[in-house]
């Protein structure tokens, strides 16, 4: 009875890591899909993934932070940002404009946010 527990609980694990390598392949597609419609923002990643404490079905949090004149149609933004997501993961997205982050409740969500693509210059 052992055996057969220990081997299922193997096939778990290596399914879980599958997942997450998979996941971890469609967020760097989609990083990129992001960083080439906004090329002047800054792509963030926030939340149990940034912080590490994440689970394998856990979503990625993803902040798109838009300098001032980019920022004026932000629900349109996030619209287009979350059509661009690819199949296979679970992201949710918030746009940001850079003088949104003063708002300490702003800073204290980024806290241990992870730059995935920087704002260029």
């Amino acid at each position: 009875m052992r055996g057969r527990s220990s081997s299922g609980l193997r096939k778990l694990l290596r399914s879980l890591r599958r997942r997450v390598e998979s996941s971890d392949r469609l967020l760097e597609d989609y990083v990129k899909r992001l960083a080439s419609a906004y090329p002047r923002a800054t792509i963030l990643l926030f939340g149990s993934r940034a912080r590490g404490d994440s689970l394998p079905y856990s979503d990625y949090d993803i902040a798109i932070v838009l300098p001032e004149p980019e920022c004026e149609d932000k629900i349109g933004r996030a619209v287009e940002a979350r059509s661009m997501k690819p199949r296979g993961i679970s992201v949710d997205v918030v746009i940001l404009c850079e003088s949104e982050l003063e708002d300490p409740i702003v800073r204290r969500m980024l806290e241990k946010s992870v730059v995935l693509h920087p704002r260029p210059g």
